[in-house]
C-alpha cells in the first residue's frame, strides 16, 4: 500500500511539474475565473507553493495580487470588530482579517523588534451586519482577545455590549472592548464588492492595549476552532462535524478552565439548535 501510495505520488508529482510550461495561461486564466484578488492569490500561491511550480515564474503576479507586495500566503489573526449600527448601537463580531505586520527596530536593550498590526483585508459576507456598517462607516476596532468565551458569546448572538467595559475610541467614531488584550482603530481605504464577500482594505489609524499574553493553551485553541466551525454549518457535513467536536471536547476537557468549558457548552448548544432547524 504504501508502495502505491508514493507511485502514485511520483506520479502526480511528474503531471504537475508539467503545468510549469504553462503557468502563464493559467494567470490569464485565473484573471477571468477569479474576480477577486483573495481568490487569485491563493490559487497562485497553491499552485506555486504546494503544487511545486517554478517560483520565479509566478512570483511576480502573486507579489501585484498581494495588498502588501511582501508576503506570499496570507497570515491571518482571529479577533472581534465592534462596529457602530445606524441608530448609533454597538455591533460585535468575530472576524479572521489578512493582517499586514510591520517590524519596526526598537533602540532597547531588551527588546530589538517590535511586532505591529498596519493594515488588514477583512472579507465579510455581504449580509452580515459588520460588512453593513463597515460599508457604510468606513470604520472600526479590531480587537485581540484572550477570552474565548468572548468569543463564543459574540458567536451565538449573546453579547449586547452593555456586559463589556467600552471606551470611546480615539481616532474614529467607535467602541473599545478595554479588556482585551491589543485593539486596532482602523478606517477602510478601498472595498471591492463584486463577490459574495466584499474586500475591505483598512489601514490602522491607533492601537492600544494591556500588553498582556498568557501562554499558549491547547483548550482555548480548540474553542477558536469550535467557533470557526460554528460559522460554518451550512457548508459542513454533519459527520465531520460531529467527529471534530469530539475530538475538541477531549482537549477542551483535558486543558480547558470553566471559562473554556462554558464556551464550548455555548458553541455546541449553538450548533444543536441549527441542526435541530435545518431537520
Amino acid at each position: 500500500m504504501e508502495q502505491t501510495c508514493t507511485c502514485r505520488r511520483r506520479q502526480l508529482g511528474n503531471a504537475i511539474n508539467s503545468l510549469a510550461t504553462w503557468i502563464s495561461s493559467c494567470v490569464t486564466i485565473l484573471n477571468i475565473t477569479c474576480q477577486n484578488r483573495f481568490s487569485q492569490l491563493i490559487v497562485l500561491c497553491l499552485l506555486t507553493i504546494c503544487l511545486e511550480i517554478d517560483y520565479d515564474r509566478s512570483s511576480q503576479e502573486i507579489k501585484r495580487l498581494s495588498f502588501t507586495g511582501e508576503i506570499s500566503l496570507p497570515f491571518i489573526l482571529e479577533g472581534i470588530v465592534t462596529t457602530l449600527n445606524r441608530d448609533g448601537s454597538i455591533n460585535i463580531a468575530p472576524m479572521g482579517p489578512i493582517v499586514e505586520l510591520g517590524h519596526d527596530e526598537l533602540r532597547n536593550e531588551e527588546l530589538e523588534h517590535k511586532t505591529e498590526i498596519r493594515r488588514f483585508l477583512f472579507r465579510p459576507f455581504q449580509d452580515s451586519q459588520t460588512c453593513r456598517n463597515l460599508l457604510a462607516t468606513k470604520q472600526g476596532v479590531f480587537h485581540l482577545s484572550d477570552d474565548v468565551l468572548l468569543f463564543a458569546r459574540a458567536i451565538t448572538k449573546q453579547l449586547t455590549g452593555e456586559e463589556l467595559p467600552l471606551t470611546p475610541a480615539k481616532t474614529i467614531e467607535g467602541k473599545i472592548i478595554s479588556n482585551a488584550c491589543q485593539w486596532h482603530e482602523f478606517r477602510i481605504v478601498s472595498c471591492n464588492t463584486d463577490s459574495i464577500r466584499a474586500e475591505l482594505e483598512a489601514e490602522v489609524l491607533h492601537q492600544g492595549g494591556r500588553g498582556c499574553f498568557l501562554g499558549f493553551n491547547r483548550a482555548k485553541n480548540a474553542i477558536i476552532e469550535t467557533a470557526i466551525l460554528a460559522t460554518r454549518l451550512h457548508l459542513l457535513e454533519k459527520d465531520f462535524l460531529q467527529q471534530e467536536l469530539e475530538r475538541f471536547r477531549t482537549i477542551i476537557e483535558k486543558t480547558g478552565g470553566d471559562r473554556e468549558c462554558e464556551a464550548f457548552g455555548l458553541l455546541t448548544n449553538f450548533i444543536s439548535a441549527y441542526r435541530e432547524d435545518e431537520s
